[in-house]
This record gives C-alpha cells, sequence and structure tokens, in this order.
C-alpha cells in the first residue's frame, strides 16, 4: 500500500499506538480489555516497548503531510521518542479504572494460538491474532522523522509521554512506572500522570 502511495505522489504517515482522549483503535481495544478485567495476559514479561503518540500531534503531522509539496518521499514515523513498555501502558490503563492490573504471563506463541482460534471460530476477542504478532515483532528503532521532514513533531517530550497518556485517561494519581529499560526518564520521576 505505502508504495502505491508514494507512486501516486501521497505522504505516508507512520503513527505510533494513538491515545488520546477519545481512545480508539488498538489503544480503545486496550482499554476495553483493562474495564472487563484486572487480569491481564501478557505476551512474556510485558516489556515490549511501544512509540506511542498523542492524536493531536498526529493531526498536526497529518496536516503538514498534506500541505507538504512536494510530499516527502520517505514514509514519515510520528511517535515520541522514548518507549513504554507495554506493562506500564496497561497498568495507567488500569489506573483510570481504579484497578489493579494484575500481569497474566504467557508465551506468545500461545497467546496467539487462542487468538487465531477464536477469529477462525468468529467469536470476537477484541484482541487480532496479527496484532498481537505485531506487538512482538515490533521495530525496536523506528525512524522518527517526522520533526526532520515536516518541520512537526510530538510536543510532549520523553518525560512527559507516559504522563501525557495518563491524563488523557483522567487519571488523576500517579502511577509507579515499573517496566522497561527505555522510560529512564519517568524512572527519575517515579511516576506519571495521564492527559
Amino acid at each position: 500500500i505505502e508504495k502505491h502511495a508514494r507512486e501516486a505522489g501521497a505522504c505516508v504517515v507512520r503513527p505510533g499506538l494513538i491515545y488520546g482522549a477519545q481512545p480508539g483503535a488498538m489503544f480503545g481495544r486496550l482499554v476495553s480489555q483493562v474495564q472487563k478485567s484486572a487480569l491481564m495476559p501478557m505476551p512474556g514479561d510485558g516489556k515490549q516497548m511501544m512509540y506511542i503518540v498523542h492524536q493531536d500531534d498526529l493531526t498536526d503531522a497529518i496536516f503538514k503531510g498534506l500541505m507538504a509539496n512536494p510530499a516527502p518521499a520517505a514514509p514519515i514515523t510520528v511517535a515520541n521518542e522514548t518507549p513504554i513498555a507495554f506493562r506500564d501502558i496497561m497498568i495507567a490503563i488500569g489506573r483510570k479504572f481504579g484497578k489493579k492490573v494484575t500481569p497474566v504471563p504467557l508465551p506468545w506463541q500461545a497467546m496467539w494460538l487462542a487468538l487465531r482460534g477464536a477469529e477462525i471460530a468468529k467469536i470476537p476477542l477484541g484482541l487480532r491474532s496479527d496484532s498481537l504478532v505485531s506487538l512482538v515483532n515490533q521495530d525496536t528503532a523506528p525512524v522518527l522523522n517526522a520533526e526532520a521532514l515536516l518541520g512537526v513533531g510530538p510536543q510532549r517530550g520523553p518525560e512527559q509521554a507516559l504522563g501525557a497518556l495518563q491524563r488523557s485517561l483522567g487519571v488523576e494519581q500517579p502511577a509507579e512506572v515499573v517496566g522497561g529499560e527505555g522510560v529512564s526518564g519517568l524512572q527519575r520521576q517515579g511516576a506519571f500522570e495521564l492527559a
């Protein structure tokens, strides 16, 4: 699809995990999962690093991309430069609903098999098997080039990324950062908030 879009002169935008006040798509499914249960199956230890982008920052980048003439030749990746562990995101969402999320580590292959089986049986679970594959096989070093190519990028810096996520969910009390190595600035703060 990207190849055909570039051949047509379109601007190709690759967003991170999109979050905001009105959660939808993948983020909305994560919110829905936490609302249903505090027990959270996670692939392995849940330390898969996610690059997030606020819906307003993504909107700004898309607008700039549409206005660019000619459109940038390279795909534009719009996301915060500091990744956040999947586990930390799920715990932040749990705080929104007053739930203590309990990670249930599972081999991702077993999770995939269960999801794929449910898809074949037409049982809706809220998460697709291909989304799980994307989570465990994601690009661990994406080229974050929106600022260089469009002059716009996430306005929420690395230290604010998880805080902005929490504020967007309406969490009033900060939650401890429990996860990954990629949130060192947030770990120094010891807490985060959602916008």
